[in-house]
């Protein structure tokens, strides 16, 4: 009885500390402002394709790009190891930004130049906003 007990507790348990499976509940438009650039825009869309999620990011800075618009970068690869999203941009604009979902849904990390890899500036994202203004 006692080795039935221990089995059924080894399989119940069988995913404990592994890491957490990608959430749908991410899915869509993610954005916060950039620290300390206060009108700086980071905005990331999660997309579900199957069992797998993956992002793409945009920055936008009304008074920092030429073309008009703000936009520093678009479509740059993100990437999810679900909680943990990580961004690395080199040309035109060196940035990263590296983050943890929590469980009251945001998404804390922080941001830096390219070189800094996410160890510079706190930053918030929430659900919400416009993917690059559109």
């Amino acid at each position: 009885m006692k080795s039935i007990l221990i089995l059924v507790l080894l399989i119940a348990c069988g995913g404990c500390g592994a890491k957490l499976a990608p959430s749908s509940s991410i899915v869509g438009d993610w954005s916060g402002r950039v620290a300390p650039l206060h009108f700086a825009h980071l905005s990331i869309r999660f997309i579900q394709q199957g069992s797998e999620i993956t992002g793409i990011a945009c920055y936008q800075d009304p008074e920092g790009a030429a073309d008009g618009k703000g936009i520093l970068f678009r479509d740059a690869p993100v990437s999810v190891d679900y909680p943990n999203v990580s961004l690395s941009v080199g040309s035109p604009a060196s940035f990263s930004f590296s983050g943890r979902f929590q469980p009251n849904g945001e998404l804390k990390g922080s941001s830096g130049n390219g070189n800094s890899r996410g160890s510079g500036y706190p930053m918030t994202l929430g659900r919400g906003g416009n993917y690059c203004g559109l």
